[in-house]
């Protein structure tokens, strides 16, 4: 193998806990859960859809919800939103979890995982 070529060796990665050792501190990183929620009534708003996010999050912390319409292929059927939720990145798995289970939404609504589109 080439100088170029060489894999170098990257050992574990950890994140620290610990509580008794303040002498330095981290930043807060953030990261969004992006949900596509479609099958929706025509007529719903935004605000209706970061009011049932609101209640579904339970205990966990949000700092920030998003709510883009999207362009429906049959607007007068039905209407399909971008809902963009900023938590801390400690939480991202327990967020996910709680916003993609069948019980976070209402009967009837379809919801998955939001994969932002690349420019370019």
């Amino acid at each position: 193998m080439s100088e170029g070529h060489r894999r170098r060796k990257s050992g574990k990665t950890v994140i620290g806990t610990s509580v008794n050792n303040q002498r330095i501190t981290s930043v807060k990183t953030f990261r969004n859960v992006d949900i596509f929620v479609s099958r929706l009534h025509p007529c719903t708003v935004k605000e209706e859809l970061m009011d049932c996010v609101d209640t579904v999050k339970g205990d966990l912390h949000i700092e920030n919800i998003t709510c883009t319409k999207l362009v429906s292929r049959y607007e007068h059927l039905y209407s399909s939103f971008w809902v963009s939720i900023k938590v801390d990145a400690s939480v991202l798995k327990n967020a996910i979890d709680v916003f993609l289970s069948p019980d976070a939404w209402p009967s009837g609504v379809l919801a998955r995982r939001y994969f932002v589109p690349k420019n370019g």
